[in-house]
């Protein structure tokens, strides 16, 4: 693994041999953030499920002024933390090594909201309650990425809406946004082709 482009492009990320561990590959964060394009620089990025940080470093070499990293295995918080350090990105980050659920109802009652959450859990988990709750750390023009499956069915988190989906061989990455007020959710009509 490495990081793409930005300030510490071609800098390798240390990994470690584990079950735990799917990192996201190179493919798929290249496609992920050519789609978001120029709306990274400044924004705050949320990486939950976080692994080795890659997809969180990415978002910080391109520009991101803040990200916050979600890992509740204590050896992978302590990687993220090592390859914020290798890339100097470190003094921009912050790292919770605790339960995804529980660490975005924290940063909510916090008063934390991010323009991007990026979720990786472990594919066919439960994430329901927890995606029921991402809406609430998120500001108004906020996108949620879920990657998952392609065999899984994309997530529904509730507030939102599907914006786009786009896959990558064995990966999808899905979009949301805040879902309007006055309409109904129209995430089974908007699958694929528009903007996240």
């Amino acid at each position: 693994m490495r990081i793409i482009a930005g300030i510490a492009k071609g800098t390798p990320l240390k990994g470690r041999r584990t079950k735990y561990l799917r990192p996201t590959s190179d493919m798929v964060r290249e496609g992920l953030f050519n789609m978001l394009g120029n709306r990274i620089p400044g924004s705050s990025f949320l990486d939950l499920y976080a692994g080795t940080g890659a997809v969180g470093i990415e978002a910080l070499s391109r520009g991101a002024s803040a990200a916050t990293f979600v890992e509740r295995r204590a050896e992978l918080a302590e990687l993220v933390r090592e390859n914020l350090e290798k890339t100097h990105l470190a003094a921009e980050a912050k790292v919770i090594c605790a339960d995804a659920t529980r660490a975005v109802a924290r940063l909510t009652a916090q008063g934390e909201r991010f323009d991007f959450v990026f979720a990786d859990p472990p594919y066919y988990t439960d994430t329901q309650q927890l995606l029921d709750q991402v809406h609430m750390i998120m500001k108004q023009e906020g996108i949620l990425i879920c990657q998952h499956s392609r065999n899984e069915a994309a997530p529904l988190p509730a507030g939102l809406e599907r914006t786009d989906q786009r896959p990558f061989g064995d990966t999808v990455l899905s979009f949301y946004r805040a879902a309007p007020a006055a309409s109904p959710n129209r995430s089974d009509s908007q699958g694929s082709g528009g903007k996240p």
